[in-house]
């Protein structure tokens, strides 16, 4: 019984108690809040940003969960920014396919001091973590517990440069040894990104317009990456080199993989500290 997912099947009074709502939003100033699905959504002319707030997964076994909490989708006029890494295939590779439902390659806050909840199979977790809360009193406010420590994330829209401030802070649990935590921001494969300053990047979508990302100081260590040409001549096909990292692997299709552009951030929790990072137009 202390394992939701393997309660799930074996709870005979599972069909009796079984209800399903029919989906709602509920829009509050300019973001739309997806209750039953536990996602935020907000569109203008020039932007659509997608927040996650969800459970783990479908239903007690969470089915297809990936951890993604606090993940932020973005997209500027109609093309994509910050994208989602995808499935892969749910046999073919194994590893890849536990690299891509993982918290690492979400475009989310992640403490570094140990992976939860443990993954038992290809659709079945050992246990849940809690439902994050949102609060959109203003901007929108995630938040998000785990054993390492608690994770915020504010979203803001700065009017006078057009674009968005992501506010990231960690709260570590002293027990839990580390306080580091990562963020990384996935690019779309077509999307190009070069460096003006250690902490100022322009980023190229496909239809040539571009972004400029700025990162703040609080952020102890700012990665680039970029696609190798050997990883660009592996896209878009499912085959992986034997061997190494599989950082920069999107799945926008099934069974198709492709490599992509993307910062990493990390820095070191603390209650004062925030973390920011702004894509402006």
């Amino acid at each position: 019984e202390s394992s939701p997912g393997l309660n799930y099947w074996w709870n005979k009074d599972l069909w009796k108690n079984r209800s399903i709502s029919s989906p709602r939003s509920q829009p509050k100033e300019d973001w739309q809040m997806f209750q039953d699905s536990g996602l935020a959504v907000f569109k203008s002319s020039d932007w659509t940003l997608r927040f996650d707030f969800s459970k783990l997964g479908y239903l007690a076994t969470a089915a297809h969960g990936h951890l993604d909490a606090l993940h932020l989708s973005l997209w500027y006029r109609g093309n994509p920014v910050l994208i989602d890494p995808g499935t892969g295939a749910y046999y073919g590779d194994t590893r890849l396919r536990v690299w891509l439902a993982s918290r690492s390659v979400h475009n989310g806050p992640n403490p570094l001091g140990g992976d939860f909840p443990n993954r038992l199979g290809p659709f079945l977790w050992a246990s849940h973590h809690e439902v994050p809360q949102v609060d959109i009193s203003g901007n929108i406010l995630g938040r998000f517990s785990l054993p390492s420590g608690e994770m915020q994330r504010r979203i803001k829209f700065l009017t006078d440069g057009n674009g968005w401030q992501i506010e990231d802070t960690f709260y570590p649990d002293p027990s839990a040894g580390s306080s580091d935590f990562e963020v990384r921001w996935q690019f779309p494969p077509e999307s190009s990104i070069e460096s003006r300053s250690e902490r100022k990047f322009k980023l190229t979508l496909s239809d040539s317009s571009s972004l400029v990302i700025e990162v703040s100081k609080e952020w102890q260590n700012v990665d680039l990456n970029v696609p190798t040409e050997i990883e660009k001549e592996l896209s878009p096909q499912y085959q992986l080199p034997v061997e190494g990292p599989l950082d920069g692997i999107c799945s926008r299709r099934f069974r198709c993989i492709e490599y992509a552009p993307f910062i990493l951030l990390r820095g070191k929790g603390h209650s004062t500290c925030v973390f920011l990072t702004r894509f402006l137009a």
